[in-house]
């Protein structure tokens, strides 16, 4: 609530000046907000398959159902981060997913995401895995 005040009362003395968007500053609240109510993913776990040479199996645990899925991001061996699946792939009531078709002996590292209305949670942490050599 307090912050509610005091935002409020930041936005008329910025506002009354001209130097702010009051509209900028009630979006911005909005999305810490989301963000403080969106958990991230718990008890992420990176490995690599038994059952698959190639392949890491990802996977995590999540209790909130009124969310529209999961994103993964990956870096190969330290690069950039690129998103590998979204929410439109792995639903809401998913809870591992396996990457497959990966390069033997490369370090893979991930992290994940839960995302509703278009708003994602903060990230998981950074784990590695590397896939078996060839």
């Amino acid at each position: 609530m307090l912050k509610r005040i005091f935002l409020l009362i930041m936005m008329s003395f910025f506002f009354f000046l001209g130097g702010c968007d009051e509209y900028a500053l009630l979006e911005q609240y909005q999305l810490d907000v989301d963000l403080m109510r969106l958990p991230a993913p718990q008890n992420f776990t990176v490995s690599g398959s038994t059952g698959n040479p190639n392949s890491i199996m990802i996977s995590w645990e999540y209790s909130i159902a009124e969310i529209d899925g999961f994103r993964i991001m990956r870096s190969e061996n330290g690069g950039v981060f690129t998103e590998i699946m979204n929410e439109s792939q792995l639903s809401s009531s998913a809870r591992n997913y396996e990457n497959i078709g990966l390069n033997g002996g490369t370090t893979y590292t991930y992290r994940m995401y839960a995302v509703a209305d278009g708003y994602q949670s903060r990230p998981t942490p950074e784990l590695s895995s590397v896939s078996n050599p060839p």
